[in-house]
Formats: structure tokens, C-alpha cells, sequence
């Protein structure tokens, strides 16, 4: 019963307080209407300041078009930037492409270098090695002239001197430069003739080497060639004849007999002589031998020319089977007796050290040597 007059006293409570609510409700909607229309006032003033003819309504179609123009702009910049993102592959593969080649050139200059030292290096080793030569050549020459005086031989015109007789022709043919000489050939000469004092003649004898290394191991030679001049002639000048061995001949000694030799060399001759003065020359060869005499010569079988003019200067090229049928012809054959001879013993076609030298060893072969005696 106490409860309900309580609820019924509340209810009378909030009708009390109602006008009072409404009162201040309607305060509130109409401040909330003022602030709204006070809103609308300010939108219009600033839509008629908009429409006004210095209003910013009118800038709205210049800024729409730099606002366009900004963005073609912008739309060219991205292209560019685009571009330039795609050329930076491209470019940073070029730059290493030309990095790539700076270091091929810088080791390709490297490498001339290189070999421009290594040149250097090995001129100045030959250079060495060619004074080296020059000393040991000094030396040799004078434990040799040494050696030719203790035994009492002469290098001169000694009583068995030879003079030739000859029809001279007024081009004799140039002597080589070289004056190859070869001792080991002498050795192998006398174990062929042991106990005899040899006589020599080298034929074609250029700066006479080998006239020299006889002579320096106690036996006779002489040389004939064309000069008088080069190499050991002007040391020991009456041992060398002038004559063209393309024309006749005849070596006689001081009493006006033929002179006949044991050993009768021609080293790089042969080749140099034209086809048809064979027959004359192995002739010469033949009467001059002794009765048991050998030839010994190198035959080169490739072409050479004159550096300085070009002009050939092996004249015949031929086989060995072609030389040994001229030399047939002439009365010479191959030996009948073992000869001491080893390959390299020879001046010529052996690779001789002492000169510029071909070896008949070589494949396919350069050349060859031909060793002949008297047929009976």
C-alpha cells in the first residue's frame, strides 16, 4: 500500500517539473535555430562575394586550366622520369661495357709492354752473349796463332806454296761474310788419314774459318773464293787463290806440277752454281784429288735470295740422286770405305754454332751432304 502512494508521488513530482523541462527545451531549439540561420546568413554572404564580378568564382576557369596545364606537366615529368629509370639499366650496362674495354686495352698495353721488356731483355742477353763470343773468338785466335808459330808452320806463302791459273772473270762472285769454322771436321779428317799431314782445299772458302782450323792443327790448306780481303785471308793472305769457280781452273804448285789434296771441301757452294757448269766443276774436283782423296760437301735444297736485291741465290735445286749422277759423270762416286764422318762434324747443314747454320737433321729435311772419292 506504502509503495504505491510512493509511485503515485513520483509521477506527481515529474508533472511538477514538466513545464520546467519544456521551458528549457524550447530555449535550446530556438538558440539552436539561431546559430543555424546566423550559418546560413555567412554561406550566402560568401556566395554572393563569389558571384561578386571581382569575386574568386570568376579565377575558377584560369585556375582549372593551370591546374591542367600542371598536370600535363606533371604527366610529362613522370614520362621522363619513367624514361630515365628505363635508360638507367641500359646506361649503367654501357658504362660497364666501356669499363670492360678501358681494361682490355689497359691489359692489351700491358701486355706490349710486357713483350717490348721481354725483347729488350732478350737483345741485351744476345748482345752479351755476343761479346761473349767475340772475347772467346779473341781468345781462340790468338792460342791458335800461338799454336801455328810453336810449330814452325807458315801462314804465308810457304816453299809449297800453290798458284792457280785461271781465266778471271771481271765479276768474281762475292764472298760470304761468315768465316764458319768447324775443328771438329779436322778431327774427323785426320782419325780418316791418321799419322799424315794433310792437304786441304776449301773451295768456295768465304772468310776462310776452315782454313784456319787446318792450318792451326799442323796441316796445309788453302781456300779459293772470289775476294781476297775478308775474314782470316787478311790474316794469312798467301793461302787464298781468287778464282770463279764457274770457269776452268788449274792449281799447280811452285815446281809447276798439279797440286792433289787428300780433302777437298765446298760448303754452301754448290747450290750457287748454275746447272750447266757442273760437269766443269766436278771435273776440276776429280783431277785434283789424290789417289785416295774424298770431296766433302753440304748441298742446301731451298731457295735463298740477296736481301738486299732479291735475286736468287741457289741457283740449282735439285735431289741427292741428281748430284751423285753428276758427279758420276765427272769420275767421282761414293766412297767404297767406311768414313769417320759424324753429322756434326760438317761445316755446313749441321747446325753449326759458329755460323748461320741449316741442319740436314731437320724434317722435312733442308738439304744434305755429299761425300765422294775418285772412281778407279
Amino acid at each position: 500500500m506504502a509503495s504505491k502512494w510512493t509511485d503515485r508521488a513520483a509521477q506527481l513530482r515529474r508533472l511538477w517539473r514538466l513545464p520546467t523541462d519544456v521551458a528549457q527545451a524550447g530555449q535550446a531549439s530556438a538558440h539552436a535555430t539561431q546559430t543555424l540561420v546566423a550559418g546560413l546568413a555567412g554561406v550566402a554572404a560568401r556566395i554572393e562575394s563569389l558571384q561578386a564580378p571581382d569575386g574568386r568564382l570568376a579565377e575558377i576557369p584560369a585556375l582549372r586550366d593551370v591546374l591542367a596545364a600542371q598536370s600535363q606537366e606533371l604527366a610529362a615529368l613522370r614520362a621522363a622520369m619513367a624514361e630515365l629509370a628505363a635508360a638507367v639499366p641500359t646506361m649503367s650496362e654501357r658504362q660497364d661495357q666501356a669499363m670492360q674495354a678501358q681494361a682490355g686495352r689497359l691489359e692489351a698495353m700491358r701486355a706490349t709492354l710486357d713483350a717490348q721488356a721481354a725483347t729488350a731483355r732478350t737483345l741485351a742477353e744476345e748482345r752479351q752473349a755476343a761479346l761473349r763470343q767475340c772475347l772467346l773468338r779473341l781468345e781462340e785466335l790468338g792460342f791458335d796463332q800461338l799454336t801455328i808459330l810453336a810449330r814452325g808452320a807458315s801462314t804465308g806463302a810457304s816453299p809449297g806454296g800453290l798458284r792457280i791459273v785461271t781465266e778471271l772473270a771481271s765479276d768474281l762472285p762475292p764472298v760470304a761474310a761468315e768465316d764458319a769454322r768447324q775443328p771438329r771436321f779436322v778431327s774427323a779428317c785426320e782419325r780418316l788419314f791418321p799419322g799424315r799431314a794433310l792437304q786441304h782445299l776449301d773451295l768456295g772458302c768465304g772468310g776462310g774459318g776452315l782454313v784456319w782450323d787446318f792450318l792451326a792443327a799442323g796441316h796445309q790448306s788453302w781456300g779459293v773464293a772470289g775476294d781476297r780481303q775478308q775474314g782470316f785471308r787478311r790474316v794469312v793472305p798467301g793461302r787464298f787463290l781468287a778464282a770463279d769457280l764457274k770457269r776452268p781452273f788449274q792449281l799447280l804448285r811452285e815446281d809447276g806440277k798439279p797440286a792433289h789434296f787428300d780433302i777437298i771441301t765446298a760448303w754452301g757452294v754448290l747450290e750457287r752454281m748454275p746447272a750447266d757448269a757442273m760437269a766443269q766443276l766436278f771435273g776440276q774436283i776429280r783431277q785434283a784429288l789424290g789417289v785416295d782423296g774424298v770431296f766433302v760437301a753440304s748441298v742446301a735444297n731451298f731457295e735463298a735470295h740477296d736481301p738486299a736485291t732479291g735475286a736468287p741465290l741457289h741457283l740449282t735445286l735439285q735431289p741427292r740422286e741428281w748430284w751423285l749422277a753428276r758427279a758420276a759423270e765427272a769420275g767421282l762416286r761414293t766412297p767404297h770405305r767406311p768414313l769417320s764422318f759424324a753429322p756434326d762434324d760438317f761445316v755446313r747443314g749441321a747446325a753449326n754454332p759458329r755460323c748461320d747454320d741449316w741442319d740436314a737433321r731437320w724434317e722435312p729435311s733442308p738439304g744434305f751432304h755429299l761425300t765422294l772419292e775418285p772412281a778407279p
